[in-house]
């Protein structure tokens, strides 16, 4: 996982659902670092490292006691969870809330975003200096363009400026068109379509359903002697990119991605069991 670090700068070649590192770059910049404090002798960040992981010592088990004296020293503290999240599950979170002992000023109630049908966003619980919030449809990565970006957008604009959370944020919402990506070489096609003979048909495709000369309805062949070329054109009708090689759709990509999170979490917990 530490490789992945070398090759952050091809995020703007990537599909938009494989843009995983956004944070990264994003704490990478020079204005985000300054703004955190972080002094310029410490390396760039990373999502992770395998160097932290093998020498990393335990020293917290439990953030109460954290959490509490930054609540303490008047800092506003914000907790959201996705309401399906199988992480940090919902339940686990609200026990945390409450155990921290804070003044309960608002029980759960709806907060909601005016542009999804049913309205309701997820259900806030106010305590005395911490908001816990949950995001109703959202699993583990709640800001995920895949999940409730917007939602979290308006959630957090309104926390940091102290404003109801049923508040519309003004920003814009709307989904961003994404930079086209450039179209990879089909050579087998260009390579089919050439070595066609002579024929009054404007495509190959065209030439292959209707089989104009041959007088054997039932052969599956039409009178051109170049089965090669006929395989091909038959391919492309159903969509072939290049030679019948489909290539994959981002939610494809998207589901093998979280088919592996799901395999590997059942494997942490079998592992914790054993």
């Amino acid at each position: 996982m530490a490789r992945l670090g070398r090759q952050y700068n091809k995020a703007q070649s990537l599909p938009q659902c494989a843009h995983y590192n956004d944070t990264t770059i994003w704490l990478r910049r020079a204005d985000v670092r300054k703004a955190l404090n972080i002094p310029d002798s410490l390396p760039p960040y990373d999502s992770c490292s395998e160097a932290v992981t093998d020498n990393y010592i335990v020293q917290y088990t439990d953030m109460s006691q954290s959490v509490k004296k930054v609540v303490s020293a008047g800092v506003r503290v914000l907790l959201f969870v996705g309401d399906v999240d199988t992480v940090c599950n919902v339940m686990h979170t609200k026990q945390f809330a409450d155990q921290l002992g804070l003044d309960l000023l608002n029980a759960s109630y709806p907060w909601t975003f005016d542009d999804t049908l049913p309205s309701v966003a997820g259900y806030r619980t106010a305590y005395r200096g911490l908001d816990l919030l949950t995001v109703r449809g959202a699993g583990h990565f709640v800001s995920s363009q895949f999940e409730k970006p917007r939602e979290t957008q308006q959630m957090i604009y309104n926390f940091v400026n102290n404003h109801d959370y049923s508040q519309s944020s003004g920003l814009n919402t709307n989904p961003q068109p994404t930079s086209p990506q450039p179209t990879s070489p089909q050579p087998t096609t260009t390579q089919s379509t050439s070595s066609q003979p002579t024929s009054p048909q404007p495509t190959t495709t065209q030439s292959t359903s209707s089989q104009p000369t041959s007088p054997q309805p039932t052969s599956p062949q039409p009178t051109s002697p170049q089965p090669t070329s006929s395989q091909t054109t038959s391919e492309q009708g159903h969509g072939s990119a290049a030679g019948g090689s489909r290539q994959q759709s981002p939610w494809e990509i998207l589901s093998m991605k979280s088919l592996y999170c799901c395999l590997f979490i059942i494997g942490r917990v079998f592992a914790s069991v054993n």
